[in-house]
């Protein structure tokens, strides 16, 4: 027996760039908002294609923060925007 779950998009707030992992479509660093995970997403591991999307298989959604525009951003750079939008990090 199967189960598949849908999950709604994370809506986008005012104050921080959210989204769900599958669903990055800006180049930039991200940071994965459960487990405080850094995520560096240059414009080559992007989609080409409007409707090509990675494919992350789990058992619930992961939501990311975009940090900054910049992939290549020192990671203590990351921890100091972290730490000024209020979001949390392991790294």
């Amino acid at each position: 027996m199967s189960v598949f779950r849908t999950f709604q998009a994370v809506a986008s707030t005012q104050a921080l760039d959210t989204c769900n992992f599958d669903q990055i479509e800006k180049p930039g660093t991200y940071v994965e908002n459960r487990w405080g995970t850094l995520f560096r997403m240059p414009l080559e591991a992007l989609p080409r294609r409007k409707h090509a999307r990675r494919n992350a298989v789990t058992r619930e959604p992961w939501p990311v923060t975009r940090l900054t525009s910049d992939p290549d951003v020192p990671v203590s750079t990351a921890r100091g925007l972290a730490e000024k939008l209020g979001v949390w990090v392991s790294f």
